[in-house]
């Protein structure tokens, strides 16, 4: 178990719960269920104690996000992200572009002259982002989105885009 305590204690989060979703993985390779399923419990809780109401926590895992909830979602429930990233909105609203920039894809081109631009989008959301809270906060920190009836998740999503595109050149560190 050594393996597991050391593997959890790296930063950022992203590193421990891929490390130790990786013991997992082999764990499930070699035949070994009853360590698979401490390292799905291990990784799942370092998840679950993760202080998500900590802006570090989403600068630091920013290009990891998406992937460790995704993975959280698949071994508990949709729901359960949603209510943990809405509460994290409601309780600390400077949280909204920190949470678009860690659901969003992004890439770099590079120029012939040495140039490079960086792309950062979302094309689809995925089912346990909560849309309506970030929603509601982009339409309370920006009043200019306010419009009746403009809760499509289409509507949303562009303003998600537009909102990434504004802060994403204002986060604390390079993409």
């Amino acid at each position: 178990m050594a393996e597991y305590d050391a593997a959890a204690t790296q930063q950022p989060l992203a590193v421990a719960v891929y490390l130790v979703r990786d013991l997992m993985f082999l764990a499930r390779k070699t035949e070994r269920p009853e360590l698979e399923t401490k390292a799905r419990q291990h990784a799942t809780q370092l998840l679950h104690d993760a202080d998500w109401t900590d802006q570090t926590v989403w600068v630091d895992n920013r290009n990891h996000v998406r992937s460790i909830f995704a993975w959280t979602a698949s071994v508990s429930t949709d729901d359960e992200v949603h209510e943990r990233i809405a509460e994290a909105l409601a309780s600390q609203p400077a949280l909204l572009e920190p949470i678009i920039i860690g659901v969003s894809a992004q890439s770099e081109q590079y120029d012939l002259d040495g140039g490079v631009s960086v792309d950062v989008h979302i094309k689809e959301l995925p089912p346990w982002f909560p849309v309506s809270a970030v929603a509601a906060e982009i339409r309370r920190r920006y009043p200019i989105c306010r419009r009746s009836a403009e809760t499509t998740a289409t509507r949303t999503q562009t303003r998600l885009s537009a909102l990434l595109a504004r802060s994403s050149t204002s986060m604390s560190t390079p993409l």
